[in-house]
């Protein structure tokens, strides 16, 4: 079994080499693809695959490469190496990372993967003599090995794995195409967004998950009581339009724009002595006014994390993270939160 240790790094190196590649040719095709969807021009793709470069791709190859390698570790372990596996596999890549609209691309890269890894480098997977999986090579014995019994337990936990990762993201697709059919509730004071293309199936989700300021807070917490205002649940929170939901909903329900600092304060969140404050908020030029409230990433870790998954890692590249809120011209109603983060 030692003397063709070397031989399965050597193949496994390979798998992570064509993996990565393939993955930033996925992350490059992603951000075209978002771009077009969003614009429906092809003038601006020469930037989207320049912003992908710099962006995307490193933060997918940091996300995506050893989960995606041991993922097809695993299943060639198991004899899962069928052509249409392969892609369907990488199509999943794409829904995870993209979205519905990037499925196609994922389909793509599966093409380019299996050609490149099955026809380019055929004992990538297999010895010369047996079309066997690199591992099944090692692990055939007489009798049973304790490398195989890990492996198996190794195999089983990273299925596992990404079964639940695949599960919240058919749930959350479920939940997508609800809304798509029924327009969830805006709530009492109804939830605003400055912009209405900002209502997207993202926003509608978290419409449909947090209804009411009680379904924000924490158990126990009474949403007649303004001091329980101030305890936001944020173990409940999973995404950045959750939070924006939650946050608008408590901080219209706490008061008018005099009581926003406190508010913001109780979460954690540091304000400008001189600026973006409630006793001195920044004027737009339509006369709305708007305070900011701030939170070091690198400092403080996230926000909100609900569990570990590929796609909430995604927020850990940001160092920063900022609540806007934006008030009347008096001060006294809430217009629109908008929640940013400062990335690399």
């Amino acid at each position: 079994m030692a003397t063709n240790l070397p031989n399965i790094g050597l193949k496994l190196f390979k798998i992570f080499i064509i993996t990565a590649l393939c993955l930033a040719f996925l992350a490059i095709l992603i951000e075209i693809t978002l771009s077009f969807r969003d614009t429906k021009s092809f003038i601006n793709l020469i930037g989207a695959a320049v912003w992908a470069i710099i962006f995307r791709v490193p933060i997918m190859l940091f996300i995506g490469t050893i989960p995606i390698v041991a993922l097809l570790f695993v299943l060639e372990s198991f004899g899962f190496h069928k052509w249409w596996q392969t892609i369907c596999l990488w199509a999943l890549v794409g829904l995870l990372f993209g979205g519905a609209s990037s499925i196609i691309a994922g389909v793509f890269i599966g093409v380019i993967y299996w050609y490149v890894s099955k026809t380019k480098n055929p004992n990538i997977y297999t010895s010369d003599q047996v079309a066997e999986s690199p591992i099944a090579e090692v692990t055939k014995t007489q009798k049973p090995s304790k490398f195989k019994s890990v492996r198996r337990f190794f195999g089983v936990f990273v299925l596992l794995y990404f079964i639940w990762i695949i599960a919240g993201t058919v749930l959350y697709l479920g939940k997508g195409a609800w809304v798509s059919l029924v327009e969830p509730p805006l709530g009492n004071p109804p939830f605003q967004m400055q912009y209405d293309r900002e209502f997207n199936m993202a926003m509608k989700v978290a419409l449909l998950d947090f209804p009411d300021e009680q379904s924000c807070l924490e158990k126990g917490a009474n949403v007649e009581n303004n001091e329980d205002l101030l305890r936001l649940d944020w173990r409940k929170v999973d995404t950045k339009p959750e939070a924006t939901v939650c946050v608008f909903r408590l901080l219209s329900k706490f008061g008018d724009i005099s009581k926003s600092d406190d508010w913001l304060k109780a979460q954690g969140f540091t304000m400008s002595k001189d600026i973006f404050n409630a006793a001195n908020p920044y004027i737009e030029p339509n006369g709305t006014k708007r305070v900011t409230g701030r939170w070091a990433i690198r400092k403080n870790g996230l926000k909100y994390k609900k569990e570990f998954s590929l796609r909430r890692l995604l927020p850990t590249i940001a160092y920063g993270m900022g609540v806007n809120a934006t008030y009347s011209e008096d001060g006294s109603t809430l217009l629109f939160v908008r929640i940013q983060f400062s990335s690399l």
